[in-house]
């Protein structure tokens, strides 16, 4: 990871990622630090599984290196499983948070979107807001986008 640091401190404008908008390294870095707080503030410790659900793109890029910068085990799932597959996995690897499309909510077993008693669903649209960090762009939270949820769910 050290080269993707290095090369945003250097050269921010350059273009990192190039999928239906371009991201520069500067953006990404700051959207990086931002999911890695928020994955943080949702009870991700070093050694924990993340999984994501996530098409090719920004929001896969910035929940890879957000993952990596914290300590964390990334577990990328291909989006075109069912909730099923998608459920099997999440199991298997025991983790901690789920990010992906709404429409797999059900695969995360104990987690239903709206789910739960007093509140305590696994699901939200957005994560909580880590103080340090500033809260916009709103879209630096790759699950905070409209359809999108994630899930803490216990190990």
């Amino acid at each position: 990871m050290r080269g993707f640091y290095e090369i945003a401190a250097a050269d921010p404008a350059r273009v990192a990622v190039a999928a239906d908008t371009t991201t520069t390294y500067g953006e990404l870095h700051d959207r990086v630090n931002q999911v890695s707080h928020g994955l943080v503030a949702r009870g991700v410790r070093p050694g924990d599984t993340v999984v994501t659900v996530l098409p090719n793109g920004t929001d896969a890029v910035t929940m890879m290196l957000a993952t990596y910068q914290i300590g964390a085990y990334h577990v990328p799932v291909n989006w075109h499983y069912t909730s099923e597959e998608i459920g099997y996995i999440v199991a298997d690897c025991a983790a901690r948070v789920v990010g992906g499309p709404e429409r797999h909510a059900g695969a995360v077993p104990d987690g239903s979107p709206g789910g739960g008693d007093s509140g305590s669903s696994p699901w939200s649209s957005r994560p909580p807001a880590p103080s340090p960090v500033p809260a916009s762009p709103p879209t630096c939270w790759p699950t905070a986008c409209p359809g999108w949820r994630a899930s803490s769910t216990p190990v």
